[in-house]
């Protein structure tokens, strides 16, 4: 793969819709695992925050496409919101892989010692959810 300095923006906006889409395949998985065992308030609150996430990485995904298809180019605004996107995915592909790890583990260390602190640092980091749905925004605002 070519380094990101020789990337064509029409290939850096496929690029990050690809690791959009894995991240949301990544919270879906999540998400299942989550969903086959009787749910306390915190993983129902831990789900709602990632559905948020992948609502507003969908939506990122399409816009790029919709740009690409429509205009067969991608303009400076936006490879700046494709930089922006791959540093709050980062975040956000580092959150989900932790709460999946310790899925895979155990549900009942996640009940008795893990999902509360977690659950409460979602909820803290309302930021990761709000910087992409700004992204979302900016890039719905230039179609």
């Amino acid at each position: 793969m070519q380094s990101e300095e020789t990337l064509t923006p029409i290939q850096l906006a496929l690029t990050e819709s690809l690791s959009a889409a894995s991240l949301v395949a990544l919270t879906d998985e999540s998400l299942l695992i989550l969903n086959q065992k009787r749910r306390t308030l915190e993983e129902k609150a831990i789900s709602k925050y990632f559905h948020r996430l992948s609502r507003a990485n969908a939506n990122i995904i399409a816009q790029l496409h919709s740009r690409i298809y429509e205009h067969d180019s991608i303009d400076e605004n936006t490879v700046e919101q494709l930089h922006r996107l791959r540093t709050v995915n980062e975040n956000v592909r580092s959150c989900v892989a932790e709460l999946l790890k310790i899925l895979k583990y155990d549900f009942n260390y996640l009940e008795q010692y893990y999902e509360y602190d977690y659950c409460a640092r979602l909820l803290n980091n309302e930021e990761m959810v709000a910087s992409l749905e700004r992204i979302q925004a900016a890039l719905e605002q230039k179609s």
